[in-house]
């Protein structure tokens, strides 16, 4: 297997998500991988553990035309590290921004981060008040 750079295994999970492909999201990720939410969103667990959870998380969130507009990669000592800004899904029509950094190893990830704004908190919070 061609080992590619952490920053395109990240883009390929992007693109994944805006096609709204969970399996080519969920089969990048390593089978232990963890994937953590900060702060917690409302309705949600902070940590998925493994492609089984994570898998439950990215079906849920990537759902009724979840975008994701990926800018500002940077590599570090410990991964990548972008900016996002996301619509759709849970986020109805608001966009949010977050936060990222994953850690990558051979084309898979094995730790994914996402920092999300306080904005993506109140817009969560206001969605699942509507549904209840």
């Amino acid at each position: 297997m061609k080992t590619v750079s952490a920053e395109s295994v990240v883009k390929a999970v992007v693109e994944a998500a805006n096609r709204g492909d969970v399996d080519g999201m969920v089969d990048r990720f390593a089978e232990d991988a963890v994937l953590r939410l900060e702060p917690e969103l409302p309705g949600m667990r902070p940590v998925y553990q493994g492609r089984l959870e994570i898998r439950e998380y990215v079906e849920r969130i990537v759902s009724n035309g979840f975008k994701v507009d990926a800018s500002g990669f940077q590599i570090t000592d410990s991964g990548v590290s972008w900016r996002a800004r996301v619509s759709g899904g849970l986020f109805g029509d608001a966009r949010v921004d977050s936060g990222n950094h994953a850690i990558v190893q051979v084309n898979q990830i094995l730790s994914i981060t996402i920092h999300y704004n306080p904005e993506a908190i109140r817009v969560l919070q206001a969605g699942l008040a509507e549904r209840v």
